[in-house]
């Protein structure tokens, strides 16, 4: 994955997809993708391919989600980072790499992302719409 800058941010390995969160966000690409290998090849779709083959994903992610309310008797644990015992990378994007790994006896999938990149390209609100 190359930035606008030129700059190589991420090598993926097979299999792996890119470009969502633009997609899904509605928000410009960060960064192409540039293959250095003779034995791969990169597929890829336009925006309104990937919004008709998926439909109205997007909304009924939300829906899903919204049907979650938390009581006062739900609390979120704080998360220490030094805590983890991290396992590998599982996947990766824009902006993100999303780790295996074991804290308080749970195995997690933990999304991480790189605040100072996010802010060099101008990309913060789609952290925001996130969480949203």
């Amino acid at each position: 994955v190359i930035g606008t800058s030129g700059k190589v941010l991420n090598r993926m390995d097979a299999g792996t997809p890119f470009g969502e969160a633009a997609l899904l966000s509605e928000s410009k690409r960060t960064a192409s993708v540039q293959v250095v290998s003779e034995q791969c090849s990169v597929l890829s779709l336009q925006r309104s391919e990937f919004h008709t083959l998926l439909g109205n994903l997007k909304s009924e992610l939300k829906n899903v989600a919204s049907g979650y309310v938390m009581d006062d008797s739900d609390e979120l644990p704080t998360f220490d980072p030094r805590h983890v015992k991290w396992v590998k990378a599982i996947g990766s994007g824009a902006y993100a790499v999303v780790y295996l790994g074991w804290w308080e006896n749970k195995l997690y999938a933990i999304k991480t992302i790189n605040k100072a990149h996010m802010l060099e390209i101008n990309q913060v609100h789609v952290i925001v719409q996130e969480k949203q």
